[in-house]
């Protein structure tokens, strides 16, 4: 029997992501952008990576059920681009009104969720017990540039943020680098195709979400609480 590392890579993420949205919601900081768009984005994020997973445990050897995780996962993750962009957009101008943002890639996401599905992948396990997702490349050129629109401007500023405001620099840097590192994990994850190189695209995945964790659960929170909703 094949060992599904994909799978299991992908469960990680899961666990990890979900341990940082429950204690992101213990925080209790009411009518606070910043913490409530980093909880939808990191809940989003998680059931990303939980749909990509179940496929891969429970029917390693089906092609159409690992298709459809694949193509109704990625909308989860198009969604927490979505709250992501909106914590940056927060933090550059916080009386900036960014829900048409928002909208505008939940309508991107539509688009190229309907592209996916005319020119549906079939991903399969292969013997080393990485998943070939198979995906055409219209599909892979378009998750990459959204991909990169999202994290890069973000990470960016988020650095930027940390150089300006010496009292939330903690926070900022490592937020900061935390995108940095899930820009190199991710297109790795897809370009993989041995276990060793997944397995190295995956910990540095994990260590970008636990980076961001750190980042926003024990930065100071005085810069921040005081912006309301």
């Amino acid at each position: 029997m094949v060992l599904p590392i994909t799978g299991i890579g992908h469960l990680i993420d899961f666990l990890v992501l979900i341990y940082f949205y429950s204690r992101i919601r213990k925080t209790n900081i009411a009518n606070n952008k910043f913490y409530y768009y980093f909880e939808r984005f990191t809940l989003s994020m998680a059931t990303f990576f939980l749909i990509m997973a179940i496929p891969n445990l429970l029917f390693p050897n089906d092609s159409y059920i690992l298709g459809l995780g694949y193509i109704i996962g990625h909308i989860f993750l198009y969604v927490s681009y979505a709250f992501l962009i909106r914590v940056s957009l927060f933090i550059l101008k916080p009386a900036y009104n960014s829900l048409l943002i928002f909208f505008a890639y939940l309508v991107l996401a539509a688009a190229i969720t309907t592209l996916n599905v005319i020119l549906f992948n079939y991903p399969v396990v292969l013997d080393n017990g990485i998943t070939a997702f198979n995906a055409a490349a219209p599909i892979g050129i378009a998750i990459t540039l959204i991909s990169l629109v999202t994290l890069l401007p973000s990470s960016v500023l988020f650095i930027r943020e940390a150089i300006r405001q010496p009292q939330q620099r903690r926070r900022f840097a490592l937020i900061g680098i935390s995108f940095l590192l899930i820009i190199i994990g991710g297109p790795m994850h897809d370009t993989a195709t041995t276990a060793s190189m997944y397995i190295v695209a995956d910990a540095i995945t994990t260590l970008g979400f636990l980076t961001m964790f750190f980042g926003v659960i024990f930065g100071s929170k005085s810069a921040l609480t005081n912006r309301k909703r």
